[in-house]
């Protein structure tokens, strides 16, 4: 807990979207569970998601920007 309150909350949102990739990572390592093309698709569409809305800058608020 001391340490999530001193992780600065990009690095905190990246290391969650990477949950996805430790479980299936310790479910094929430890478990012997096998991960289908769609699985793995998934989980880096997860994570490049997360890195992707942590690193754009925000925008004004209301949305769209007038051309």
């Amino acid at each position: 807990m001391t340490a999530l309150r001193r992780t600065p909350a990009a690095t905190f949102a990246i290391l969650l979207a990477l949950a996805p990739a430790v479980a299936a990572a310790a479910g094929f390592f430890i478990l012997g569970q096998t991960m289908t093309i769609h699985d793995v698709f998934g989980i880096v569409a997860v994570i490049c998601a997360s890195i992707g809305a942590v690193c754009t800058p925000p925008g004004k608020p209301g949305g769209r920007q007038k051309a």
